[in-house]
């Protein structure tokens, strides 16, 4: 009996091919959207899975009272000493504790010179991540001449030569030998790119300074890595190490120390105020609620399309029912043609799918691979398969097969209005969710222009930071500089402590007139040298920039504008700053320089110079130049200074951009589905236009033949669509303010909701309805009487 159904389904689809098309295309674009989502989901929810016991995993951070906005601020860095007092009072509750910093380094062997980015680390790290050892082992790691290298820099480096005990050259200075080789860690890790691992005596040999930092409770600048004990309960260790910074030297911002489980690192990594809010979990929320909606929109459409042509399949139930036919016989007759339909087009969108998957990598910025030996994918498919088709198949099924066999014979069956207002709720509902996704997709994309436009306090445009990666390029500023601008391809250029797009320390250990003694706030630090503020272009407010003119400047600060308010300071010029027991004169306030997330408020900042805490170049390139050009006579500058290390460069325009790109990202994703939804939306009511106008045919040419005219008749047919439309908007309006809110508050800078975000969807979705019908209503208004009425 299900062969028989099936061939007659099968019959029934390739009869009525408008119908079918409509909706196989409908179910194919909500079937692919929703296959890309779950591999997308997959892929997030995944995230750090491959890591050995990443359940045990933790990585300490600490909540801190930022009085500069009355707000709790939450950090990812640690102080070394935390490191020491962790292994010392907490020991009990942890197998490892490892302090780590990232790296980016110039690695050379024989011809061949890359630039690498690592991790120096204590040997702690290694049993936290427990790399998996393609060559040698990690027995040796801490000797300061040892390096472990993954996969892909052994292939790059040696091809088919014995990897192990090879030396490497490390910034042009620093010899290492290889002990090991790890596998790459996947894309979707926390450490994807680790390209190598030095030890932490490595860092303490290379740079004397660190040693400095073990005293420094302040001093926030070292990730630090943990493994909890197998059976350890998180919040009981949790509530035990919440007071490790408490009454430490300049320690007064209140901390409270926690450690953050790497399961959560990737989707709750987001904290306002103390609490955790979340973070990319809320785009797996977003994308499987779009996803969902997706494809109900299409099969919304097969139930409207197959219950608006029960009139012509009535006396097929009729004689089905005759013959003997049960209910249920007849229920899973429907049933079998909905599925089948979904069958072929989830073929198609498997089909799709695998073609396309690169380009959605591309799109997302992923790495995912096509599942084929995924025994849970395939088994997902088919129940993915068999639940959407009893979704699309239940109402038409039900409602078919309880047609009235002797009216359905006798020609008199009506559908009736419990047929025609669930295909009007329906159609409502669909436009309401295309409306929606529109708005949502136009506030993503004011918020990041919103973002884009705020004022940066300096001109990024030719704008370069080049890290000096070579003790080569140190103590030789005047040099360089002097060379670089006789070149013609710089304007100007200083040095820095950090580029121009990310503080590299935040500190604490301030003091001035008036402060509250129990309040020890967190300020961004940055040394630079004279002519910074001409090279970036910032713009003083008060006071005076750093100038050779005061040999008393090396003892000088300058504030940004959120310093000065938050210190409260009437008029800064010549106030005195100590910072670390040192006292500063204020001598310039400047704009603030929007240098981390631009959908965040400003950090108080202070700017020191100095000539020997700098380690970034930062260049104005000659705008008379092309960039290519300028970069070349800078590259042959960098190569007379340090032969053998390539020059590593950073628009800062470009890293500005990068900011952008979740929110893009998401934009982009968004607008897409928020397209497929309309589209389907749209195939709908085409479906349906070409049903009423084939139903009404009759009606059509009696009334042209009392006079009506193809403007009329098109208004006639289209007025009830439109209606929809605008129920569709009003029940849009509500939600879209309501769900776009939700989102833009997780910023601190955002951008307002305004209805001309919202009159665009709805208009052009009215037109675009309006055209979609017209096509249809059109057509059936232009036929001619006589052939619509010569059965009568």
């Amino acid at each position: 009996m299900l062969r028989n159904f099936l061939l007659i389904a099968c019959r029934n689809l390739y009869r009525n091919k408008t119908y079918t098309a409509i909706n196989l295309i409908g179910l194919f674009v909500g079937m692919v959207t929703i296959i890309f989502i779950g591999l997308w989901l997959k892929d997030e929810i995944s995230f750090d899975r491959s890591i050995k016991d990443h359940d045990r995993v933790v990585r300490l951070m600490h909540h801190w009272n930022n009085k500069a906005y009355g707000t709790i601020a939450t950090e990812d860095v640690m102080p070394i000493p935390a490191a020491g007092e962790l292994r010392e009072k907490y020991g009990e509750s942890f197998d490892y504790v490892a302090l780590a910093r990232p790296a980016v380094t110039v690695v050379a062997h024989e011809e061949e010179v890359i630039n690498l980015e690592g991790s120096v680390a204590e040997p702690g790290l290694l049993g936290i991540l427990s790399p998996k050892m393609v060559e040698g082992s990690i027995e040796g790691f801490d000797r300061a001449d040892a390096i472990l290298i993954s996969q892909r820099v052994a292939d790059i480096f040696f091809k088919e030569d014995n990897v192990i005990n090879q030396v490497l050259t490390l910034n042009n200075k620093h010899m290492v030998n290889v002990i090991g080789v790890f596998e790459d860690f996947e894309g979707n890790t926390s450490f994807s790119g680790l390209d190598f691992i030095q030890p932490w005596s490595s860092l303490l040999a290379q740079q004397p300074w660190i040693q400095s930092s073990y005293t420094h409770w302040n001093d926030n600048s070292f990730r630090l890595y943990a493994k909890l004990k197998e059976g350890a309960d998180l919040l009981a260790v949790n509530q035990k190490i919440e007071g490790l910074l408490e009454g430490k030297p300049n320690r007064n911002d209140q901390p409270r120390v926690f450690a953050h489980p790497m399961d959560k690192w990737h989707l709750y990594g987001e904290f306002i105020n103390g609490h955790n809010t979340g973070g990319n979990i809320y785009y797996v929320h977003l994308f499987t609620v779009i996803g969902g909606f997706v494809l109900l929109l299409a099969c919304i459409n097969f139930m409207n399309l197959s219950t608006a042509r029960a009139q012509k399949r009535a006396k097929e139930v009729g004689i089905r029912k005759t013959i003997g036919s049960s209910y249920k016989q007849l229920a899973v007759f429907f049933f079998s043609e909905s599925i089948l339909t979904v069958v072929i087009a989830s073929f198609f969108a498997l089909l799709f799918v695998l073609i396309t998957l690169p380009w959605f990598n591309l799109f997302t910025e992923k790495s995912i691979q096509f599942p084929y030996a995924d025994g849970y994918f395939w088994l997902a498919m088919a129940l993915f398969v068999g639940i959407t088709g009893i979704i699309a198949g239940t109402y038409p099924a039900l409602y078919l097969s309880s047609f009235n066999p002797i009216k359905s014979l006798k020609g008199i069956f009506m559908a009736g209005a419990g047929a025609v207002k669930p295909r009007k709720v329906l159609v409502v509902a669909q436009f309401t969710v295309s409306i929606v996704l529109i708005v949502g997709t136009l506030v993503v994309y004011k918020q990041v222009q919103y973002a884009k436009n705020r004022p940066v306090g300096y001109n990024t445009k030719g704008l370069v930071d080049i890290p000096k990666k070579t003790d080569a390029l140190y103590n030789k500023y005047d040099l360089l500089r002097n060379e670089m601008i006789s070149t013609g391809a710089v304007l100007n250029t200083a040095e820095a402590s950090n580029s121009m797009t990310r503080f590299e320390a935040t500190l604490i250990g301030f003091d001035w007139k008036d402060k509250d003694p129990n309040v020890d706030p967190e300020f961004n630090v940055s040394y630079v040298t004279h002519d910074f503020g001409n090279t970036v272009g910032w713009h003083v407010s008060r006071g005076r920039d750093f100038s050779r003119d005061f040999a008393t400047d090396s003892a000088a600060m300058i504030l940004n504008e959120t310093a000065a308010r938050f210190m409260q300071l009437e008029n800064p010029i010549n106030e005195r700053v100590v910072f670390n027991d040192i006292p500063y004169r204020v001598v310039g306030v400047i704009e603030d320089v929007v240098t981390g997330s631009p959908f965040k408020q400003v950090m108080p900042a202070v700017y020191l110079l100095s000539y020997d805490m700098v380690n970034n170049i930062t260049v104005r390139l000659n705008p008379e130049l092309a960039p290519a050009e300028a970069i070349a006579k800078l590259a042959a500058v960098f190569k007379r200074h340090a032969p053998g290390v390539p020059i590593q460069y950073r628009f800062v325009d470009e890293e500005y951009a990068k900011k952008f790109a979740m929110e893009e990202r998401v934009g982009r994703i968004a607008s897409c589905f928020a397209a497929l939804a309309l589209l389907i939306s749209c195939m709908g009511v085409f479906g349906l236009a070409v049903f009423v106008a084939e139903q009404r045919t009759k009606e059509i040419g009696v009334r042209k033949v009392l006079g009506a005219t193809i403007v009329h008749v098109w208004m006639l047919l289209s007025r009830d669509f439109l209606k929809f439309i605008l129920l569709a908007i009003l029940l849009a309006l509500p939600l879209s303010v309501y769900l776009t809110g939700i989102w833009l508050n997780a910023y601190e800078y955002r951008a307002a909701f305004s209805l001309s975000v919202f009159a665009f969807p709805a208009l052009g979705v009215c037109a675009l309805t309006l055209i979609t019908v017209s096509l249809q209503t059109w057509r059936a208004a232009r036929i001619n009487p006589t052939d619509a009425l010569r059965d009568e």
